[in-house]
């Protein structure tokens, strides 16, 4: 995504594309304020929200970023309809619908 993305803004001095794992962010020391921050890929589905997390988490991005910048988190639920398409097309009725009988 960061080089489809690094290509469209090719030549913009203005633009700064920085991958950082969730888990690294509380961590990591930023040399300046972000316009804004974007989470796909269900990303935060992989790292436990617990209050601890979560107050971390915001600190974190408060840090990186500037006052009025945009935070856009995707998260992704536990029924994803791209991927059921995926395993059908793949002849994969199994894997399809394996989140139907996961335990909630």
């Amino acid at each position: 995504m960061l080089a489809v993305a690094g290509e469209n803004t090719q030549g913009e001095s203005h633009v700064t594309l920085q991958q950082l794992s969730q888990g690294d962010l509380p961590r990591h020391e930023f040399s300046k304020s972000f316009d804004g921050v974007f989470s796909n890929f269900g990303g935060l589905n992989a790292i436990p929200f617990d209050d601890a997390f979560v107050a971390t988490f915001a600190a974190a991005i408060a840090r990186c970023t500037k006052p009025d910048a945009w935070l856009i988190l995707v998260p992704m639920g536990r029924i994803y309809p791209w991927e059921i398409a995926h395993f059908l097309w793949h002849r994969q009725p199994r894997e399809a619908f394996r989140r139907f009988s996961a335990a909630r």
